[in-house]
């Protein structure tokens, strides 16, 4: 179990899907 590993792919994937939400948001607004 590696709690450390787990967290860093977890706020890795949240940018990630930070991004996809701006950028979509962005062409929307467009």
């Amino acid at each position: 179990m590696s709690t450390k590993h787990t967290q860093t792919g977890n706020s890795t994937d949240y940018r990630l899907k930070i991004m996809t939400l701006g950028i979509q948001f962005n062409k929307g607004k467009t």
